[in-house]
């Protein structure tokens, strides 16, 4: 049985939300939340890139950066899901799904992320993260490199399939905390 999440303790919205979905043993929605408190709580926010394939994803977030640090070309490229956020310095690291993390210099990338040299996530990449000295991530926005709905390569897509399905997740969390948010000032005016 899996265990329930232990609330959060910042008296906030999300708070409220999470110590209900425990009280209603609702585990996912609990875990969920507590996810998404410690993203507030760390003050980011992610903007996904969602979109067929070979349509310039990887392209413009490069752009938005100011620097070509994900790889592009002229086939499907995208084999993993990759988190562009700010660092003080340029670097890069590899969540394996069997565990643990790895440091990779920005130029390796490609290794892990592409289906030319990570054919069908062979690696067992789970996620990339990339941190860049760049303005506009300095907020606290991440941009989230995805892999092309619709590809070719039947591990992209059961990969697009799964960032989809987080999307999904993520708008039923915030219909949920909205619904929460209307009750609380319906019953307090």
């Amino acid at each position: 049985m899996m265990q329930m999440p232990r609330a959060t303790s910042d008296g906030s919205r999300l708070e409220a939300l999470e110590l209900l979905a425990v009280d209603a043993r609702a585990t996912p929605l609990a875990a969920d939340t507590l996810a998404l408190s410690d993203r507030v709580r760390d003050g980011l926010f992610y903007v996904a890139c969602v979109g067929q394939f070979k349509r310039g994803k990887s392209t413009l977030l490069n752009a938005l950066v100011g620097q070509p640090l994900l790889p592009v070309g002229v086939v499907p490229v995208t084999a993993v899901v990759t988190v562009v956020r700010h660092g003080e310095r340029l670097a890069a690291r590899v969540r394996f799904a069997a565990g643990g993390w790895q440091e990779v210099a920005t130029g390796n990338l490609a290794q892990f992320v592409t289906e030319e040299q990570n054919p069908e996530n062979r690696k067992g990449v789970a996620a990339v993260e990339v941190f860049v000295p760049s303005e506009l991530l300095a907020s606290g926005m991440c941009l989230v490199d995805t892999l092309g709905v619709d590809s070719v390569f039947v591990g992209n897509t059961e990969g697009s399939q799964a960032v989809e399905q987080e999307i999904a997740r993520i708008n039923t969390l915030s219909d949920r905390f909205t619904a929460l948010s209307l009750e609380r000032k319906g019953s307090n005016p």
